[in-house]
């Protein structure tokens, strides 16, 4: 029996790796694609050696460019930059809109998902017909008040009124993390919020080898957030521990610190795996942002004891215990990074810890109510949708 048409909508190169948002992206195509025929839509231009990369990654589903689409302007659509909200405006092009517009005529989808809320305006004058997705990826409007408590920016001021009213645009706002999903129950239209948890791969990440408790990784992009916290704690936790703990950095976050003779930086690794591969420890002392922590999520799954912050720990709290330490204080990542020092860390506890992870998350990750009834839908019954609660709340 053929597939409906699912089309993914996105402005991110998620074929690059070292990025947690990427590999979210990943899991949302491989997901709909065991229900779906998935066409990626991406605002990138694909060369030959892009191309490349797209086919050895061999993901199993098409991912198309805006740019052919984008040459067939037409004029239809009345939505203007002035409609859009001041703060996501920057993301806005009419000619990306009706790029996208040509291109589901063309596919004939019956869902269509957008990652972040600054690709809302692809959803407007779209056919009610078609089942709309927002993958939320965080909760823009409390990144902004997080960020701002640091007097950092976030790039996206919007009012969580704001944010609710583009989000009730959609048929489904799909949530990252039980936080994210608690606070959208809390305020979107009953039914609409759906928990589609992040998941790590089974094979992505081998059980580490070795058992260095006395060595520290940590991994990220180099965002303000990642950076602000490397720095702190290499200023202000890292000197004073013992001298046979050192540091890992991977990610572009390396760019951010100088390396030393305890502090190695490795830049953006091919495999996430190739992180973890070794036994450390791991740590996130990120203390503004928003949404799931991917890179702590892994670094658990991996099979690694991690200590983070509040904010570093968003999205895997229930699992504080023998695995996770969160350090509320600059003296509480020094004990903590101490006292895991001096533990030894049995394959048992390990593959246990994955295991814990594993039976919390796997009904959530795979989602199978919510993918059955949006297969009920796509089957001709979304014509409603946008006015009724489908899924319990």
């Amino acid at each position: 029996m053929t597939k409906p048409v699912a089309v993914i909508a996105t402005d991110i190169a998620f074929w690059n790796p070292g990025y947690g948002s990427h590999r979210r992206i990943e899991q949302i195509c491989q997901a709909f694609s065991k229900f779906f025929t998935v066409k990626v839509f991406v605002f990138k231009t694909i060369t030959r050696k892009i191309q490349a990369i797209i086919d050895e990654r061999n993901y199993g589903f098409e991912i198309v460019s805006y740019k052919p689409y984008e040459k067939k302007f037409r004029g239809k659509l009345h939505t203007k930059a002035e409609n859009i909200h001041a703060s996501l405006r920057k993301w806005y092009a009419h000619s990306w809109h009706e790029a996208f517009h040509h291109f589901i005529e063309e596919a004939g989808p019956a869902v269509v998902v957008t990652e972040y809320l600054r690709m809302q305006y692809l959803v407007r004058e779209i056919s009610p017909d078609i089942i709309t997705i927002l993958d939320s990826h965080d909760i823009v409007s409390l990144r902004g008040i997080s960020f701002y408590a640091f007097g950092e920016n976030s790039g996206a001021h919007i009012s969580l009124d704001e944010e609710v009213a583009l989000m009730e645009s959609y048929t489904f706002v799909l949530a990252i993390s039980q936080p994210d999903y608690e606070w959208l129950r809390r305020f979107v239209r009953p039914g609409s919020a759906v928990f589609l948890p992040f998941m790590p791969l089974v094979g992505d990440l081998p059980s580490p080898v070795g058992s260095s408790t006395k060595r520290l990784v940590f991994a990220g992009a180099n965002s303000p957030a990642n950076a602000t916290a490397l720095q702190w704690f290499v200023r202000s936790v890292f000197p004073y521990l013992p001298q046979d703990i050192t540091l890992s950095v991977y990610g572009d976050v390396g760019r951010s610190v100088q390396a030393s003779e305890r502090l190695h930086v490795h830049g953006i690794v091919e495999n996430v795996a190739d992180i973890y591969k070794d036994f450390g420890v791991a740590i996130n002392p990120v203390y503004f942002g928003g949404g799931l922590k991917i890179k702590s999520l892994e670094a658990l799954w991996a099979g690694l004891p991690l200590i983070a912050s509040a904010e570093g720990a968003r999205g895997v709290e229930q699992f504080a215990g023998p695995g996770l330490y969160i350090a509320r204080s600059r003296q509480e990542f020094f004990d903590h990074v101490c006292e895991v020092s001096q533990k030894t860390y049995s394959a048992e506890t390990l593959i246990l810890q994955r295991r814990e992870i594993l039976e919390a998350y796997q009904a959530d990750a795979e989602c199978l109510p919510f993918f059955s009834t949006l297969r009920q839908l796509a089957k001709g019954a979304s014509g409603w949708i946008r006015s009724r609660s489908v899924l319990p709340a």
